[in-house]
């Protein structure tokens, strides 16, 4: 299983002898009353949602108290799960998830090739809060061009008072080398 992550970084899953290895690891520190764990690195909902459920039921039985399992995701990857596969990994406690969507501008959406326009962002948001479960958003700041700051941080302000996250993360603008954004900048 590989894809690209970030544009310039390969991403691949790993085996889940693996995560039982990091889990137990974790376990021979904290004991077994670990209540939150976070799968961090990419985008960890990219797995398909058998392997996901694989995680949950391993983590489960390694931290029995266990309240919540955090990861980021992407709009596509929430598009391509059902509501049925949500509701078994929120079950599971895979429920609370990171999500970039960088703006709430359909046009620095575009401008970035974000590959999913505004209102599907709003569409997924919005059915995972209706589906109970809990996540975040990341917003990038400065994403609007010159001169839009304003227009930017009230898009910014709409998506995320429709969309009501738990946390709202705001990051500044990060342009990789190389990238359309950055050839940009550079001419």
């Amino acid at each position: 299983f590989r894809r690209v992550l970030f544009r310039s970084q390969p991403f691949s899953a790993v085996f889940l002898s693996q995560i039982q290895e990091d889990l137990l690891e974790v376990r021979s520190y904290y004991g077994n009353g670990v209540k939150q764990i976070i799968l961090v690195t990419g985008d960890a909902f990219a797995l398909p949602t058998r392997d996901l459920k694989g995680i949950g039921k391993l983590i489960a039985s390694i931290f029995p108290r266990i309240d919540t399992i955090s990861m980021y995701a992407s709009i596509r990857n929430i598009k391509d799960k059902t509501d049925e596969e949500l509701l078994a990994l929120r079950a599971l406690k895979l429920n609370d998830f990171n999500i970039g969507v960088d703006s709430g501008s359909e046009a620095a959406l575009a401008f970035f090739d974000e590959g999913f326009p505004l209102h599907e962002a709003k569409e997924q948001l919005l059915r995972l809060k209706r589906l109970g479960c809990c996540y975040s958003i990341n917003l990038m700041l400065g994403a609007g061009d010159r001169g839009k700051g304003l227009e930017s941080a009230r898009a910014n302000a709409l998506l995320a008072n429709l969309v009501q996250s738990r946390l709202i993360f705001g990051s500044p603008l990060h342009v990789d080398r190389g990238s359309a954004l950055g050839r940009l900048i550079q001419a």
